[in-house]
């Protein structure tokens, strides 16, 4: 009787599958222990050898099978660094016929309903929240939209980049994150020309002004909208330069809550790499993973929901950045 399953594998890094010792025949056992069922499966036959990382598999204890997708713990197996490896949970994927079973005895690990479709080759974890579609059906409309308003700013000799979750959709979706409600771009504040204002609160302008925050020098930030055609919003950020305390040079964006000012710090910014973004190129970050990692963390490569970012404190690089004076209120927070 098998006591426990826990399979691993490797395609790039480590392959992931899951069955049952008859899985065992099929591809090489690269790591396997008397009384103890885990079987890791490397399609470049890379075996685990380091006694740290033997120690931590042999420390894994289920009563059913599971598959190990945490990508922090099996990069850390590929590695052979398994010194550092943390004692929060493990994220494993469970096929639903056991999903019952699952109990506080097994608090160790993070479940992840598991599903393996006859019409698919591969097998689908549930660990993405469902998502409520807003952009994902018109991002090519929502896309051309960023490239007009990119345009506009061209003509004024400001050469802006794609920021925040815009960036992040990019690096991550290959599009648009499906449910954003808007879009998210910069410029450095020393090419920024306030004559691009004017124009937008003109009849020719082919978007319209909602909103003014900050001022030219501290946390400057435009909201835009579509007069015609699908309607999306954009936020425009002013990017900073300052030096820190170590003398490093760092970059950083602008956000206001009425009397409360943030900041988005970055390490120094490159942003004049070339990205496609459904047909349209947009200039971004040359370092996007750095960028993204900094932001957002580790586990930037995971889907949440909008409602649950909080724009405030959700953010890793976020930092409280002083208060307006009262007598700048009005100056600062514009409706238009």
């Amino acid at each position: 009787m098998i006591r426990n399953v826990l399979t691993i594998g490797a395609a790039t890094m480590f392959t992931v599958y899951l069955f049952s010792s008859a899985f065992y025949s099929v591809y090489n056992c690269i790591f396997s222990k008397d009384n103890y069922d885990v079987f890791i499966v490397s399609l470049d036959l890379k075996g685990v050898t380091s006694t740290p990382c033997i120690s931590f598999l042999e420390s894994l204890s289920v009563s059913f099978p599971v598959l190990l997708i945490d990508i922090h713990v099996l990069q850390s197996l590929h590695e052979e660094k398994c010194e550092k490896l943390s004692t929060q949970r493990i994220k494993v994927a469970i096929d639903k016929t056991f999903r019952n079973n699952t109990d506080s005895n097994e608090s160790r690990f993070q479940f992840f309903g598991m599903e393996n479709h006859a019409n698919k080759d591969y097998f689908q974890f549930k660990t993405q929240p469902i998502r409520t579609h807003h952009i994902i059906e018109n991002g090519k409309e929502a896309a051309g939209k960023l490239a007009e308003f990119r345009d506009i700013m061209l003509q004024f000799n400001m050469f802006p980049f794609l920021n925040g979750g815009t960036l992040l959709g990019w690096y991550r979706e290959c599009g648009i994150i499906p449910h954003t409600t808007d879009m998210d771009i910069a410029v450095f504040a020393k090419d920024f020309h306030s004559d691009l204002v004017k124009f937008l609160q003109s009849r020719s302008s082919p978007f319209q002004l909602v909103r003014k925050i900050g001022l030219l020098n501290d946390s400057f930030e435009l909201t835009v909208t579509t007069k015609t055609g699908y309607k999306v919003n954009t936020d425009l950020f002013l990017m900073y330069e300052a030096v820190d305390g170590n003398g490093n040079v760092r970059n950083w964006v602008g956000g206001a809550s009425y009397t409360l000012k943030y900041k988005y710090i970055y390490p120094k910014y490159d942003p004049w790499c070339a990205a496609d973004l459904y047909g349209y190129l947009f200039w971004v970050t040359c370092s996007p993973q750095k960028m993204l990692i900094f932001e957002y963390g580790n586990l930037w490569y995971e889907d949440l929901p909008s409602s649950q970012y909080n724009w405030k404190n959700s953010a890793n690089n976020v930092q409280r950045n002083g208060e307006w004076r009262e007598e700048e209120l009005e100056q600062v927070y514009v409706m238009y």
